[in-house]
Parts: C-alpha cells; structure tokens; sequence
C-alpha cells in the first residue's frame, strides 16, 4: 500500500499569522518523530516532497532550521546563528547515506540517533556551534559521571559528538577547530572513573571573583556557599528562601532549569520564564533537597531579593529575565576568567568547580576524606558530587557556618593582582557573537 504523501499542517501564531509545518516519523513506521517548521506553505510543500522522496529520513543536503542545502550555509547563513542540532542533522545525512550504500548498519544509526536525542541534545542541541568550548563539554562529562554512567559509555557519546563537530569543523567550514579535542576525558580501569579534582585555593578564588563583573557577585557567591547546581541556582525563586535568624537562610531546591531535548512538544509556560529552548524540570536526582548558608552572603541576598514576589527568580538579568549557562559564561565568566589569566590565574577555570570548591573545603575544615569515602561505598569523591547527603547534612546550621568562614577567608587571600574594577566593569569578550534566543546583554 502507497504511502500517503506528507502535507504541511497550519499552525496558527499567537501573534495571528500562521506558520507550516512538515511533521513524519523517521524511516517511516515506529521510528522517531522529526518536523521542520517554515513561515510560509510554499517552502514548507517543497520540503515535505522532498522528505517523501527520502524515503521520510531527512533529505539530504537540508539543513534544519535553515531550509537550504548544506553547501549554501556558509555564504547565506551567519555561523554564529548555526546551532549544533543543524549540525548533527547534517552529518547525520552523511550517515544516512553510507547506510542506504551498505557501509553502516541500521542499527548503529539507531544507536547515534539514541546517543544525539538522550545524552547530547538536551545540553548543546540549541547552543550555537560556534561557541561550543571545552569548558561546556567538560561540564557535560562532570554532568554524566555525577548521574553514575560508566567512563566507556561516556566515551562512545563523546566519540560521536567529536564527529559532529568535527563535520561542522571540516564540511561545513564553520569554525577552525574541534573543542572535543581538548576535552579531560575519564579513564575506563575497571569501571571506576578516576579524574583530578579541580577546585580553587582562597587566593586563586579571591583573584577570579574580583576579576568578575560586580552583578555576578551575588550569584557566583550562592553557588559557593551552597554547593547548587547551575541549573538549579538560576532557577531559584524568592519563594523558596527562608531566613532563619540574622545570619542564616534556607534554600529549597525544588527545580533547574534544562534545555528542551529535540522533539519535545511540552507546553511552554511562558508566564514562568520558559522558552522553546528552556524549560522547568526537578533537580537531577530528582528530589528536592534543602541547603542552608550563613555569613555575609546571607545579608546581601536579603537587600537583593527585599520585596520581590514569591515567584520572582532570585538572580535575573538586568531586562529581568532568569541566567541561562550560555549567557552567563559568554557575558560574565569568560570575560572574567580571561582578566584573571592575564592577572596570573593558570588554571582552566570553570563554573563546575565552585561545585568542587564547595565540597573541597567542607572537607578541610573538619570532615575526613575517609569517612566520606566509606559512607558513600567509593574510593573517589568524583563520584559524589551528586549525593552531598550522604557527604555532611546541608540542613546542619554547623556546616553553613564553617563555609561562611572559609568563604570569609578567601576574602583575604590574595594570588596575583586583580586589574581595578572599572577596568573589570568595562572589558568586553572577544568578537565572537553570542548565539540566538533570549540573552543577557552585558
């Protein structure tokens, strides 16, 4: 029996004009949902002709978002605005096509298409290729140890995104090099990933906070003093902090924000800060949890968030929109970082290791290694970054304030010489262009 051609749908748009789209299942039958959307049906009738006659995979040459062959997006399309899921569905055309000549195995497409939809696409799906750097993907590889994958699995994922990059790298001359290269990869020996803990001495923190534009202040000092994720830090509301006396203050961690996975069709709850690109979800182990932090950041966060509503998010842009990583690494840490570099800094600083910091220093001021390590059943504390439960209890007012003292000991530290503060308030990030979608303007 015939297949029956695809049509494009009308979608109506809030601001009432319509746009089309070309919604199939890949290879047709179970396979997974794809769909490209254009603004006018025109386009949108040519692209699903051209689906049809690819047999419903994704036509070659297509690039997605871009509806335009592969070879014009270097003169027609600006790199910048390029994200890596228009490369992934590039390369994938690529390897469509050695499995239709016999050269690959369906079931290894079906294997990449799992690795790109369940382990990459969420965290750099939507980023713009071109600002994909070590420190991302290094922060990925921390993300998938902490969910308790083995270091070979982690490999294969990364094997094949350093192939994607590497597609956009070579075919698609959209940047000169390949960031996966320079990725601090685990080693597999027997199953048990062993890596270097990264974390900052007080005087190298010292030099990097002050090397930092002073609206991050607040910010970076919270996800010290707490020990929160990223995601679960910029997506803090008024509402879940308490205070408790003059010095102390509660967090509950009840959500983080996520980058939306290719194909996901949730409604967008614009009225809670979503986008197409981002969304609300639970913690990663998805329970919520409380933190509790003391000292001089506890005084401040309460001037900062002084009549601000319940679902107001606690650290926002100056357009009032919730941090986004992208954001705040391109506008803040970077340029940051880059001062700090020039100030005698030597290592690769990294959001991810105020995490490591974080724990580091609990376990200096008073709590063994070794009883972290026998609590927990591991032999590394690379492991247990995701279940500091099992480390100290964070609703234990004793920890919050040993890490308002170390966090007032780096205070005086000093390592090397921050440039001055205007210069700091000034200095602008290199002329790479930030990518699409909702940023924070520096």
């Amino acid at each position: 029996m015939a297949r029956k051609p695809l049509e494009p749908v009308e979608r109506p748009r809030t601001d009432g004009d319509s746009s089309w789209q070309v919604r199939w299942r890949v290879g047709g039958g179970t396979g997974p949902v794809a769909s490209e959307t254009f603004s006018t049906r025109e386009p949108a009738v040519e692209f699903a002709a051209a689906v049809d006659a690819a047999d419903r995979f994704w036509p070659t040459g297509w690039v997605k978002g871009v509806g335009r062959p592969v070879p014009e997006v270097e003169e027609a399309v600006d790199p910048s605005v390029v994200t890596v899921q228009h490369v992934y569905d590039a390369y994938m055309e690529v390897v469509r096509r050695r499995m239709r000549r016999n050269k690959i195995q369906a079931d290894q497409v079906q294997r990449y298409e799992g690795y790109w939809r369940n382990r990459l696409a969420p965290s750099f799906g939507e980023v713009p290729f071109v600002d994909v750097d070590d420190d991302l993907i290094d922060g990925w590889v921390d993300d998938m140890l902490e969910e308790g994958w083995q270091a070979k699995t982690i490999l294969n994922w990364h094997g094949f995104f350093f192939s994607v990059m590497d597609h956009g790298r070579g075919r698609m001359k959209l940047r000169p090099d390949n960031p996966c290269t320079l990725t601090d990869l685990p080693e597999p020996d027997a199953g048990t990933e062993v890596r270097q803990v990264r974390f900052f001495t007080h005087g190298e923190w010292n030099l990097l906070r002050e090397c930092l534009k002073s609206d991050v202040h607040l910010l970076v000092d919270v996800l010290l003093a707490s020990g929160m994720r990223w995601g679960e830090v910029s997506a803090l509301r008024v509402e879940c902090v308490a205070f408790q006396g003059d010095d102390e203050a509660v967090l509950r961690i009840v959500r983080a924000w996520r980058q939306r996975g290719q194909g996901d069709t949730s409604k967008v709850l614009t009225d809670q800060g979503e986008t197409k690109r981002w969304k609300l979800g639970p913690p990663k182990n998805k329970r919520s949890r409380s933190v509790v932090i003391s000292g001089d950041v506890v005084h401040r966060l309460s001037d900062a968030i002084s009549g601000a509503p319940g679902e107001a998010y606690v650290f926002r842009t100056k357009h009032g929109h919730p941090w986004r990583y992208p954001d705040f690494h391109f506008h803040r840490w970077s340029p940051g970082r880059d001062l700090a570099k020039e100030a005698g800094l030597q290592k690769a600083a990294k959001p991810h290791m105020l995490r490591h910091t974080y724990v580091v220093w609990q376990l200096a001021d008073g709590v063994p290694l070794h009883e972290v390590s026998e609590a927990l059943g591991h032999g590394s504390i690379e492991i247990t970054y995701d279940i500091y439960g099992g480390l100290i209890d964070l609703t234990d007012p004793t920890n919050a304030r040993r890490m308002a003292k170390a966090m007032a000991e780096a205070k005086t530290a000093t390592f090397g010489t921050p440039p001055p503060r205007e210069q700091v308030d000034a200095y602008r990030p290199p002329t790479r262009k930030p990518g699409p979608g909702p940023t924070a303007s520096s």
